[in-house]
């Protein structure tokens, strides 16, 4: 946009204020072009990927407005035919502030699947902020996804996307007639067990759905023990310097899939092995059957069933996650099973490494300037540790220099399953520590003083 310059107190600084027209979408795109003999710069408002407020965990609102209305419909589908009632709850809104709104009617428009407007309607609003209304969908009506849209009092077609909305499908939708329970015989076992889940299909009038076709699918998810108990620990071998890939773990995705036929009491048993493999964690296994009666209708379930790594979990934590190079660092260890109840005289071996980082920028094959690195695992010291009665131990080893330290920690159950967790420490030190630069594109923070 064009606007006149002005110079600050100090021209010398290089900056400029350029005055600009109040803008009613916040969100438009902004440039700025500076040219001469000599230079040629260009500024835009969309540059901001990496810094984003949400990106460092904080709500962002750059067009606040005056009202909210919350909108909501007494269900969530129909058929067409059927009235549609529907109702609101209206607010003016200061900050943190609700109050009764302004305004004593509300314009009202309907979209049918195709986006159009098929009726308006204006409804009164009462002394406590609320409206209601009914929308009958027509014989012939389309069938898909229908919008409800309150018309603001601050709308015009600029902002009109800022009106509140509520949706509902229109369906040739039939009840089902049948369900299915998926029942797994244990909830929680161990990698090389037996998976055993027992499907049970029954009308709703109480018959069963005998000779039905069953078709099952297994897929498998990372699972994260949550311990019970007071403090927190790291139960997983997870590198939290190694960036989000990081916390995907592995072995997730399709497991298995099968056919069968339900019997004469509408049953059928799914088995499959809980095999974990190259799984670098616990996995939960979600089974899920689809069962076709004779008069070809489908109904679904599903069951969860946990696939430990073992019959137990170890952790660990740093005492302090920020140490100094050259003074000890102590490691808080527990032993627990499944249930969070701690496990006594468990023995543990350690191992230390600093996790050393090199970063080089190159340019990627579409002339970008990025990042690439590799680490190296240095060792440091190894050990051993037993936990004591209340199921605890520490482990303590003095850092040699700042950096990435990573504690993992490996043990065995009782039926020689290998169970391994890891920590990571923090250590600062006056040397320099070479992090792992990534391509976040957020501001660099430079010194003006070592």
């Amino acid at each position: 946009r064009d606007g006149a310059h002005r110079d600050r107190p100090d021209p010398a600084d290089g900056l400029r204020q350029l005055p600009i027209p109040r803008q009613v979408d916040l969100y438009q795109a902004l440039f700025a072009v500076l040219q001469s003999d000599s230079q040629f710069g260009l500024g835009f408002t969309e540059w901001s990927s990496g810094i984003e407020g949400y990106e460092f965990g904080q709500f962002t609102n750059y067009s606040p407005q005056p009202y909210n209305i919350y909108l909501y419909t007494d269900r969530p589908i129909y058929r067409p035919g059927q009235p549609v009632y529907f109702r609101g709850v209206a607010r003016l809104q200061n900050d943190v502030t609700y109050t009764q709104p302004d305004f004593s009617s509300i314009p009202i428009n309907i979209y049918d699947a195709n986006g159009e407007v098929i009726q308006q309607q204006t409804l009164n609003v009462t002394p406590y902020g609320t409206f209601s209304g009914q929308f009958d969908v027509a014989d012939d009506g389309a069938l898909g996804f229908y919008r409800i849209e309150a018309v603001l009092p601050t709308s015009n077609e600029q902002n009109s996307y800022y009106n509140p909305s509520i949706g509902f499908n229109v369906a040739e939708y039939r009840l089902p007639e049948f369900q299915v329970n998926l029942t797994p015989q244990a909830t929680d076992v161990v990698q090389g067990e037996t998976i055993t889940v027992t499907l049970d299909s029954r009308y709703f009038f109480g018959g069963v759905v005998s000779n039905a076709t069953v078709e099952w699918n297994a897929i498998a998810n990372p699972y994260f023990f949550q311990w019970d108990g007071p403090g927190y620990y790291d139960f997983q071998d997870i590198n939290y310097d190694g960036g989000p890939g990081e916390f995907r773990g592995s072995g997730a995705g399709p497991l298995a899939s099968g056919t069968g036929t339900t019997d004469a009491e509408g049953k059928l048993t799914i088995e499959l092995p809980a095999a974990l493999e190259d799984a670098t964690q616990s996995l939960t296994y979600t089974i899920e059957a689809v069962v076709t009666d004779e008069s070809d209708q489908v109904v679904a379930g599903r069951a969860e069933v946990i696939v430990h790594k073992g019959l137990i979990y170890i952790g660990a934590v740093p005492a302090e996650y920020v140490g100094q190079a050259g003074q000890e660092s102590v490691i808080d260890l527990i032993a627990t099973d499944w249930q969070s109840r701690t496990v006594a005289n468990q023995a543990i071996e350690v191992e230390v490494v600093e996790r050393r980082w090199s970063s080089v920028q190159e340019q990627d094959e579409l002339g970008r300037t990025t990042w690439t690195w590799d680490v190296e695992d240095i060792p440091v010291t190894t050990g051993s540790a037993t936990t004591d009665a209340n199921g605890q131990a520490t482990f303590t080893f003095t850092p040699p220099l700042p950096g990435i330290y990573k504690t993992t920690i490996r043990t065995r159950d009782s039926r020689g399953n290998a169970i391994v967790a890891s920590t990571t420490l923090w250590v600062s030190g006056s040397e320099y520590v070479a992090w792992r630069q990534q391509n976040s594109n957020r501001i660099d923070l430079i010194a003006d003083k070592r």
